[in-house]
């Protein structure tokens, strides 16, 4: 492959190149930290890949392997290395965990390729929109990879069934894009209260997420293991609370496309990125023989494309379209620049990587009040009036984050990180709307209940709506906005 000489062209590919690969390497620190490096930060590391490691409790401030965690789901974490063979996952029959007052409790499994396309989804909302009856009844699905032929899901799906199930015991294959998967399983807490809350269930049905390899499963023997791979070190987070690229940047996406068959539609875009040194066989980077000329304009270049990112993020109110499978989020909208599904899929991983598509959770994300200022709880008190009806077939909430880190804030005694529906909450006069207060200080006793506590300085504000509306997928319902009063 010949580099290209242009610097004009060498910054032009790198912009575009930077702002492609760094869902990629975003998705792998958080990889890294989870399952690959057990001696970075404590609590940081899960265990070892193609096992589930649940968490007991909802994130906390003290969680910080992914940013805006939420904290209305205990996490239990799944990276699937699908280079040997298929994995096998069992989700549960929750139907005898249902609330008090008889709903249904929402659960989970989200898979996130490599590039963080969200390429499959199980649990509540798929049996309702395959009218399943009862929903939550569990299931199992082969998730394979890349290599995984047709035609070796049908030789396995005919082993699998017989006289008396004739369907088969496997309810689904699925294939991912990329042999590293993150996947990622939610299940609705009702009540955190420690003392009269739900935990113990939600912890039972974490225990019954069940993982295994394809070959365990149908008791044949094991294939050979695919090979050994060192994985480098990715630092914690990127430089400038992750407004910068990581010196490494292109180092990292190198190692990691070898885990990324080229998709049809990037032919020519993998082949462009070549030019500039960007490509699973180049063994070092920069290329060798390069200019200093050369790296400084491909450094202007990948610049360019992260500040891209940062900006656009910054004027983002709404996940709709940012998050979902490749086609979803490539697709063509009026208006739009060339490229722009890259730069969506970029946004989110900057803003919260791992959110989930459309249709399973919609995120309304507030950095401004009404009036376009920066929300900051230093000096102004906000508030929030949301509708006592909100358009959701599960459950709602608002979580309040750091502004830079995008980490949960610490508030003691109360430690309240959220306000969500399944709390009792005092309602406005009209008895339609609820009033929540986002601020630095306790607005007073009467108000207590419906207070978030923000920190001394930004904020990050984020609703989540779990299986949200037609309505609000269709973009016609607006979220209310942030009112700020000066202290």
């Amino acid at each position: 492959m010949t580099l290209e000489t242009n610097l004009d062209q060498v910054k032009d590919i790198a912009k575009k190149a930077a702002i492609w690969a760094y869902p990629i390497v975003e998705n792998y620190r958080s990889i890294y930290k989870l399952t690959i490096d057990s001696n970075d930060q404590p609590g940081a590391y899960k265990g070892p890949m193609n096992q589930i490691h649940s968490l007991e409790n909802v994130a906390t401030p003290d969680d910080k392997v992914i940013i805006t965690p939420n904290s209305d789901t205990p996490y239990s974490y799944l990276i699937m290395d699908l280079r040997t063979e298929p994995l096998v996952v069992t989700m549960p029959d929750i139907t005898s965990f249902a609330g008090d007052n008889g709903e249904d409790r929402y659960y989970s499994l989200q898979l996130v390729d490599l590039y963080t396309f969200n390429f499959g989804y199980l649990g509540t909302r798929i049996d309702i929109d395959t009218q399943r009856d009862p929903i939550n009844r569990g299931g199992k699905y082969i998730i394979a990879g890349p290599d995984w032929s047709e035609e070796e899901s049908e030789k396995i799906t005919s082993i699998l069934k017989s006289e008396t199930n004739p369907e088969g015991i496997i309810d689904e294959i699925i294939k991912s894009e990329t042999n590293l998967v993150f996947s990622l399983f939610r299940t609705q807490l009702f009540n955190p209260d420690p003392v009269t809350g739900d935990i113990k269930l939600v912890n039972e049905i974490q225990k019954k997420y069940k993982v295994e390899t394809l070959s365990e499963f149908i008791q044949r023997t094991t294939p050979e293991s695919a090979p050994n791979i060192l994985y480098p070190f990715i630092p914690h987070s990127g430089p400038e609370n992750g407004e910068k690229l990581d010196p490494n940047f292109f180092q990292y996406v190198n190692f990691l496309l070898q885990f990324c068959p080229t998709h049809p539609t990037e032919v020519e875009l993998r082949e462009q990125f070549k030019t500039i040194g960007v490509g699973e066989d180049f063994p070092t980077f920069p290329p060798e023989g390069v200019s200093a000329e050369w790296v400084n304009a491909l450094n202007e270049g990948s610049e360019a494309g992260m500040k891209k990112i940062v900006e656009t993020a910054h004027n983002m109110n709404t996940s709709l379209g940012i998050f979902g499978t490749r086609e979803a989020v490539m697709a063509n909208v009026d208006g739009e620049e060339e490229g722009y599904g890259y730069l969506k899929r970029a946004m989110g991983a900057f803003m919260g990587i791992y959110g989930n598509s459309d249709a399973e959770a919609l995120y309304p994300a507030y950095l401004k009040d009404s009036q376009g200022h920066p929300l900051d709880a230093s000096n102004h008190n906000y508030e929030l009036v949301l509708p006592v009806e909100m358009p959701v077939k599960a459950f709602w909430s608002v979580t309040m984050y750091h502004a830079d880190t995008k980490f949960l804030v610490a508030n003691e005694p109360l430690n309240r990180y959220l306000i969500n529906s399944s709390m009792k909450l005092t309602t406005n006069e009209d008895q339609e709307t609820i009033t929540l207060y986002l601020q630095n200080e306790s607005p007073g006793e009467e108000k207590e209940s419906n207070w978030l506590p923000a920190p001394n300085g930004s904020m990050f504000v984020v609703m989540r709506l779990y299986l949200p509306q037609d309505e609000v997928v269709s973009g016609i319902w607006k979220p209310p906005v942030i009112t700020g009063y000066p202290k």
